[in-house]
């Protein structure tokens, strides 16, 4: 019969693990350079493979935070967007906030010959849709005629 190329542990068919056993290292001329300075520093090979784990996991975490869109028929409403297709595609909205912030800006004042503080308001927009009670109330933030945040409020009525 034709001897199997695949052994029975298939780490020992990979040079690389040729002397690894049951989650111990025993150091020996299969292992590469950068590998044995990994058991070195790390104590094992696995926790910089664990490391990439966690900062992947944070990175995919960090890229979840509050990316709303809007689907107003077939089409997608999202950040960035103007106005103008936000009320073609799903029409008026049924509440429109006009509000002010208030920004503080540091000024050069020749007359006391300093920095002082100045505030300036800018205005922006919440505007309210209602779906019905199947769906969900959208606030969507607009300031100069752009679509800048959005927020669940609940089921419609």
């Amino acid at each position: 019969m034709f001897a199997s190329p695949i052994s029975a542990n298939p780490m020992s068919a990979n040079p690389m693990f040729a002397n690894h056993q049951h989650g111990r290292h025993r150091v020996g001329s299969q292992l590469s350079a950068t590998t044995l300075g990994r058991i070195a520093v790390n104590g094992s090979h696995r926790s910089s493979a664990r490391g990439w784990s966690w900062l992947l996991l944070a990175f995919c975490l960090g890229m979840t935070a509050d990316a709303w869109a809007l689907r107003c028929g077939n089409y997608l409403i999202a950040e960035g967007d103007s106005t103008l297709k936000l009320t073609r595609y799903c029409g008026e909205p049924v509440d429109v906030e006009k509000r002010q912030e208030r920004r503080a800006v540091q000024v050069y004042d020749h007359g006391v010959g300093g920095y002082v503080t100045e505030y300036e308001s800018l205005p922006y927009e919440i505007w309210t849709y209602n779906f019905g009670p199947q769906r969900f109330m959208m606030r969507i933030t607009v300031r100069d005629g752009v679509i800048t945040g959005m927020e669940s409020a609940g089921y419609g009525y």
